[in-house]
């Protein structure tokens, strides 16, 4: 399994530990082993409840665990809903994003100012002397078994 899932299965356990009890009772006990059996154990990490999630040092795995994990057992159907929305939101961000920096249009032009047509050079192709040589022989022997 990726190391960074680990540490991130490790700060997940250590952020539940916060929740309220009634909260904390949501969770499947079967997804609170799996972090346990998949955890790093020799990574340490603490979690202060009075700082934000963006004031501490937690991974980006750890945070899409814990929307995940609030939108399946803790949010309500209201919370849910705007959830999705938000979520939705910013995968359209994202795509849009993607589509932009990586469009058929935008790589074709970049690669076409790139190539300067009028400033290329014309390569001349010279002969080796034993190439010269080898048409010459063949040449000469072409004549005679034709003769």
């Amino acid at each position: 399994m990726n190391q960074v899932y680990k540490k991130a299965y490790t700060e997940i356990l250590e952020i539940i530990k916060y929740l309220p009890y009634d909260e904390y009772e949501k969770i499947p006990k079967e997804k609170v082993e799996f972090y346990k059996n998949y955890r790093d154990p020799l990574y340490q990490f603490k979690y202060n409840p009075y700082k934000s999630l963006n004031e501490q040092n937690v991974l980006r795995e750890t945070k899409a665990l814990i929307v995940d994990l609030f939108r399946e057992v803790i949010a309500t159907k209201e919370q849910k809903e705007k959830l999705n929305i938000l979520l939705l939101q910013n995968e359209q961000e994202y795509q849009s994003k993607v589509h932009e920096k990586y469009s058929y249009d935008k790589l074709f032009n970049k690669k076409s100012k790139s190539i300067n047509v009028h400033s290329a050079n014309m390569i001349v192709y010279k002969e080796n002397i034993f190439v010269k040589i080898y048409h010459i022989l063949k040449s000469i022997f072409n004549k005679k078994t034709k003769s």
